[in-house]
């Protein structure tokens, strides 16, 4: 059907749900997102074990309807229809298992003997017992796996060696609701890892020393070069200490590799002209138990990033780099000009390590540079993990444009005074970033520039405006858009207002005012409705951190769909908030965001957590920046619940938002418990606890 100008009709049986929040327990408030949501009067409720009630919502707006889930329930799948005059809605269920994506031990893809991770929401519930199944998608029958890893947002297994190679669906069950507690239409292909050639090239075979302190540069150019002749290998270097004047370009299937790393160290002199690289791969490469020393450089460790067609296949393992670009530098003079020369390759300065494309791994590494720690770029199936990585004077961390990422138990740490923090983005010029697994890390002692420890960003947008017209997945703009600047391709349109709100799809080609969508619409655009294309930030899973000094510990800036924040831990480090604001020209919302079972400890830090000054208090807060001409809220269904304020900080619904659930939290020793602006609607603040707090909840006058 095409519809065009304002004469768009549509017939409407009953309210039309999109979103529902979880995971949600008995006795706490859900919240239905979607279409023709004002005239809902009641919430039809059943789980596997309990015939089917009628519920009273306890909030009803434009846009959601808000119930309690019956305290004398037990944890269950909730089966939800919303019914008006009319009609009903369809089914929507509640704490059901949602995969967001996979991976595997050779990262986009697993191996027989190896292990897969599956990463999501309500995977698993406390007391419950998940199930993981692979179902071949060319054989019949199906395997269950030996579950090693259980949490709400990551289920791991084990692999047996013996199953047959080919693709699988993965299905999960969190032990819920019988057989509709199923969840699948995640695909992984499991085959036989790529052996690479295991030679081995002495380098002392070819004429280096290691440690009577002559240049070894041209022998160990010789090894690399007879293992390249062989088509790989490993050039291994025994104890010692070589010296280098010059870059080393590691070819595919080649792998640097030192007896350990206490044993062996790669030194680089200083130079006032450092090559691009002083370790340069394309593609599949590796290094591994090496200790790395430099002065002066541009970028230590480098290989092709993900825009390149064959990126990827790099491993770095148990190596320590020492990188100093002031090493032997005093006068002050010569200090800042070869700083404000370092910063001409970044913002931060070089990369000590800069890569990007298909299974990239960084493991067990001490890393240590002047400038940019870590520049990952459009990694797809990237595990780093057990990694100390020390920002540099202005450094920071830049993970860009991911698709399946999973960065845990590291430690990011500001190696000076004027280093900060980083953070997840499409500053690399990506249309997208997603799926990410950011856990259980520690990150500390950021005091320069911005000082976020963990921020997403990317400015920018290709149109704001409306709809000329909608037939199933061909979409026309009302006016042209900018496609200047990026490949838009896997970007999203969002409907930031009229009919369809809270509504995205991803670009799969566009030509002037015309776009194809990755899916129908749900409800579908008509001339009421206000759409953005931007960039799109999805399913970020921030989960058991530890932030120490920093302005804010988690930010989500601009734009940011579906991430939760939960189990953090914030000492000094502000808190954590999402904004749906206008950045740089584009419209970026920020939708359905969850805040659960965080932490601040200590309120109190040098600045605010929008680094104001004089200092304020810490905070776990929503915000919705206003910007005309758009007349529609940018933030929209915020969940703030269970998290645990000691000191000094507060919940705050700031500017412009819509739909927000403040619940179950405890706020301590504070001026303000939940401050509230006047411009939000849709607020449900019920059973916070405040505990010595001056005023429990704050909101302007008159309302």
């Amino acid at each position: 059907m095409i519809l065009t100008g304002l004469l768009w009709t549509f017939a409407v049986a009953g309210p039309i749900p999109i979103w529902g929040s979880d995971p949600v327990e008995p006795g706490e408030a859900a919240m239905i997102f979607g279409e023709g949501m004002s005239k809902v009067e009641s919430v039809e409720i059943s789980t596997s074990s309990s015939d089917r009630i009628e519920l009273k919502p306890i909030q009803v707006t434009d846009r959601s309807v808000k119930f309690v889930i019956p305290e004398d329930w037990n944890l269950d799948l909730y089966i939800c229809r919303l019914r008006s005059r009319e009609g009903r809605s369809k089914e929507l269920i509640l704490n059901r298992p949602d995969p967001w994506w996979v991976q595997g031990d050779t990262g986009v893809s697993a191996s027989p003997g190896g292990w897969i991770r599956l990463f999501g929401k309500c995977l698993s519930f406390e007391g419950t017992s998940p199930k993981l199944f692979l179902r071949g998608l060319k054989s019949e029958g199906e395997i269950e796996l030996e579950i090693e890893e259980v949490s709400p947002y990551a289920i791991g297994a084990s692999i047996p060696l013996d199953l047959p190679e080919g693709r699988y669906e993965v299905m999960v069950h969190n032990g819920l609701g019988g057989e509709s507690g199923w969840r699948g239409g995640i695909e992984i292909e499991v085959g036989r890892k790529a052996k690479w050639p295991e030679t081995i090239f002495d380098v002392t075979e070819f004429g280096a020393v290691g440690g009577d302190g002559r240049d070894d540069t041209e022998p160990i150019k010789r090894a690399i070069e007879r293992a390249a002749d062989a088509g790989g290998g490993v050039v291994y270097f025994p104890r010692g200490r070589y010296r280098l004047s010059d870059a080393l370009v590691i070819p595919r299937f080649v792998v640097l590799k030192g007896e350990r790393r206490d044993l062996v160290t790669l030194y680089w002199d200083d130079t006032d002209s450092p090559p691009e690289a002083l370790i340069r791969g394309r593609n599949s490469f590796g290094i591994e138990e090496l200790t790395i020393c430099c002065a002066n450089y541009v970028h230590v460790i480098a290989g092709d990033l993900g825009s390149e067609p064959d990126a990827g296949n790099v491993f770095i393992r148990r190596v320590r780099v020492r990188a100093n670009i002031y090493l032997f530098l005093k006068d002050p003079d010569e200090i800042g000009d070869r700083f404000k020369r370092f910063l001409r390759y970044s913002s931060g300065g070089g990369d000590l390590i800069r890569l990007g494309g298909r299974n990239i791994v960084i493991t067990e590494c001490d890393l240590y540079g002047s400038g940019r720690a870590l520049f990952l770029s459009k990694v797809r199936g990237g595990y780093v993990a057990r990694n100390t990585f020390y920002n540099g004077r202005w450094g920071w961390y830049c993970i860009s444009g991911s698709d399946g990422l999973i960065f845990e138990r590291n430690e990011i740490i500001g190696g000076d005074l004027m280093s900060t923090g980083g953070g997840l983005n499409c500053l690399d010029g990506s249309s997208y970033s997603q799926n990410i697994y950011f856990a259980h890390n520690t990150l500390r002692n950021f005091f320069g520039w911005d000082r976020e420890a963990m921020t997403s960003d990317a400015g920018g947008g290709a149109y704001f405006g409306g709809v000329d017209s909608c037939d199933g997945v061909k979409l026309i703009l009302s006016d042209e858009p900018n496609w200047g600047g990026r490949d838009w391709k896997g970007a999203a349109v969002f409907i930031l207002g009229g009919r369809g709100a809270g509504q995205f799809r991803r670009i799969v080609r566009y030509d002037g005012r015309e776009i194809e969508l990755d899916s129908e619409w749900d409800v579908e655009p008509d001339s009421s409705s206000e759409v953005s294309v931007t960039m799109l930030q999805r399913n970020y899973l921030i989960i058991g951190n530890e932030f120490k000094d920093a302005t804010v510990a988690v930010q989500l800036y601009g734009i940011s769909i579906g991430h939760i924040i939960a189990r953090n831990r914030c000492i000094r480090a502000g808190g954590y908030h999402n904004i749906g604001m206008k950045y740089a020209g584009g419209y970026q919302p920020s939708w359905f965001v969850q805040f659960l079972d965080n932490e601040i400890i200590e309120g109190n830090g040098l600045k605010g957590p929008l680094n104001e000054y004089p200092p304020l208090d810490s905070h776990i807060a929503t915000m919705g920046s206003e910007a005309p001409p758009c007349k529609s809220p940018l933030t929209r269904c915020t969940v703030i619940r269970g998290n645990r304020l000691q000191s000094n900080s507060r919940i705050e619904i700031r500017g412009l938002c819509e739909d927000v659930i403040v619940e179950g939290n405890s706020i301590e020793n504070s001026d303000v418990g939940v401050q509230v602006d006047g411009r939000s609607k849709g607020i449900l603040i019920r059973r916070n606890r405040f505990l010595n707090v001056a005023q429990p909840i704050k909101r302007p006058t008159g309302h």
